[in-house]
């Protein structure tokens, strides 16, 4: 499993000849769903709004499409250990081929999970992703740093409660929050005239 390439028309997006063009070329529709959840939000998260440096150390909380994609592009930015937190055992295995080095079922720990991650790191870790949409989890994704430093990334759109509670001291001693609804990519310049080359999965 990986990514493979594909050149899309940009009129695809803007102009009825698109709609045209997605109607002929069905298939195009769940190529380009893959592209909007694990290349413009994921990777760009992992590379553009976080900026992952390599030898850092990552969590990962929810291991969908979206914290998947965003293990990967952790990986290629040279990230040395990546930590996915979720609470469906099956997707352990899964996880390991986008990069995932340890595993975190909050379910079977007896501990909390901002514990296990800073066991496992021997402080905490640098960078941390949510990708669930639950904004209880974004609390315990600031705790999982060391005490100076840590860069958590949002990417899920919660379905109940939007607000976010957590201590400001956090925010004093050098954590910091970011939300990325597109992987802070800029349309205008990231995005060339002539058409769109991206990645998508190749299962």
């Amino acid at each position: 499993m990986g990514f493979r390439q594909i050149d899309v028309p940009l009129g695809i997006f803007t102009t009825h000849t698109g709609l045209v063009y997605l109607k002929k070329h069905h298939h195009l529709l769940k190529q380009l769903e893959n592209v909007s959840d694990a290349l413009a939000i994921s990777l760009g998260a992992a590379w553009s709004v976080a900026n992952v440096s390599k030898g850092s150390t990552v969590a990962i909380f929810g291991l969908g499409t979206v914290g998947l994609s965003v293990a990967q592009g952790a990986k290629i930015r040279g990230a040395s250990r990546i930590i996915g937190v979720d609470t469906n055992p099956e997707k352990k295995e899964k996880a390991k081929a986008f990069g995932v080095t340890d595993f975190i079922n909050p379910n079977d720990i007896d501990e909390t999970v901002q514990q296990a991650i800073k066991r496992l790191t021997d402080g905490g870790v640098d960078y941390s992703f949510e990708c669930i949409g639950d904004t209880e989890m974004i609390n315990t994704a600031l705790h999982s740093f060391c005490d100076e430093w840590g860069v958590t990334v949002t990417l899920g759109v919660p379905k109940t409660n939007p607000n976010v509670a957590c201590h400001y001291g956090l925010f004093l001693t050098g954590r910091t929050l970011k939300g990325s609804l597109f992987g802070g990519w800029k349309p205008k310049s990231d995005i060339p005239r002539e058409g769109i080359t991206t990645l998508v999965y190749k299962g």
